[in-house]
């Protein structure tokens, strides 16, 4: 009896081992969570009301990006590491982007030089898009800013 005793006590330790473990594997994989890419908080598409920007280039030119654009802008920064730490990068340009509520949401886009790329919405600080990825988008709405005024000029 004394050795189905000392076994009965090896299973419960072994039990208790295995449940430990997994309450540590469980913690480990929430702080691994909290540390990747989330929802920077930017309304829905169906939301925005207009999206103005400036470009922060030797003119400072502002411009409106045209409603067909409107996703491409939101779903380039959706998901992405917040970062509680961030440098002093230059400027590159601002996204307003109002919503039909009259909310309206600052999006800073910034030069880090490096990868990853950093932007702000509000006073939140995200890291994710290289400077590349996001300087050729904006070039895009850009251009297309223009385009959309053009054709209806003429």
């Amino acid at each position: 009896m004394g050795n189905n005793n000392s076994k009965s006590i090896i299973n419960i330790f072994n039990k208790m081992k295995t449940t430990f473990i997994n309450k540590i594997l469980f913690l480990i994989f929430l702080i691994l969570v909290a540390g990747c890419k989330q929802n920077c908080g930017l309304p829905a598409e169906s939301d925005v009301c207009s999206m103005d920007a400036i470009w922060s280039n030797e003119k400072m030119e502002k411009f409106k990006i045209v409603t067909n654009d409107y996703s491409k802008v939101l779903n380039l920064f959706k998901k992405n590491k917040l970062d509680s730490n961030p440098a002093k990068w230059m400027c590159m340009g601002t996204i307003n982007i109002k919503t039909k509520n009259n909310t309206n949401y600052y999006l800073h886009l910034f030069w880090t030089y490096k990868k990853p790329g950093a932007f702000r919405v509000n006073d939140k600080y995200y890291r994710g898009l290289s400077d590349d990825i996001v300087y050729q988008n904006f070039l895009i709405w850009y251009s297309n800013s223009f385009k959309n005024t053009n054709s209806t000029s003429q």
